[in-house]
């Protein structure tokens, strides 16, 4: 505030002087916030308490809440910082801050899946498709819009190569492959599984020899001889 002196002596002469007085910062008093705990992600903010100040200066006080400008990060957790600021009649400020942390959501954890296929089949995996031993990550997004990864570990597996044999019988006879009996020419092939659970080919080739004619012979012999 000002204080202005009139002065003036016996002679006539008068003179005017301005004094500006302004009150020290110690004489504005603020109080200080209390203590706000860390909040879970999904939490609301806490509502912003109301300060109280006073000053010497003798004239009304204001203050006025605030709160800084933040970056809303479920997945890594921010920090929120409250501010007060109270000026009085004198242009005296007194500025106090509390802060508090928004602790990070709970991360979805890393998936694995194991996978075994065999040449020449393929497995999807979240909308791609793989053919080749590997191992294969996908990025995903968990509820709370936060990554977390889905990994494929990809085996395939070599087929084992298909077997043939070939075999003849005769006529009249018959053979046993792999749990069927075959009496006629042909080619036949049995599906088995190796040991990986890949299907292979066991394939017979079968001949069966033609019956032999029959053989017709006129002898004539005197009675007491043999033939």
């Amino acid at each position: 505030y000002e204080v202005i002196y009139n002065i003036s002596d016996d002679c006539g002469n008068n003179d005017e002087c301005t004094q500006v007085v302004r009150i020290a910062n110690d004489g504005l008093v603020l109080a200080d916030p209390q203590p706000i705990a860390d909040i879970s992600c999904n939490a609301a903010l806490p509502v912003q308490e109301n300060l109280v100040a006073n000053s010497a200066c003798g004239v009304q006080v204001s203050v006025a809440p605030s709160v800084d400008q933040f970056e809303e990060d479920v997945c890594e957790g921010y920090r929120v910082t409250y501010r007060w600021v109270a000026t009085d009649g004198c242009d005296n400020t007194v500025e106090r801050t509390m802060s508090f942390n928004v602790l990070p959501c709970d991360r979805t954890a890393d998936n694995t899946t194991t996978e075994e296929v065999c040449s020449g089949e393929s497995i999807e995996f979240f909308g791609e498709t793989y053919s080749a031993t590997g191992t294969y990550t996908s990025v995903q997004l968990d509820a709370n819009g936060c990554e977390y990864n889905e990994v494929l570990i990809l085996t395939v597996f070599d087929r084992t190569a298909d077997n043939t044999i070939t075999e003849e019988i005769c006529f009249g006879e018959s053979f046993e492959f792999f749990g069927e009996t075959y009496s006629a020419t042909g080619t036949y092939s049995s599906e088995q599984l190796d040991d990986n659970g890949c299907i292979y080919n066991e394939v017979l080739n079968l001949t069966v020899l033609p019956k032999p004619a029959t053989v017709t012979e006129t002898a004539t012999i005197c009675s007491g001889e043999s033939y």
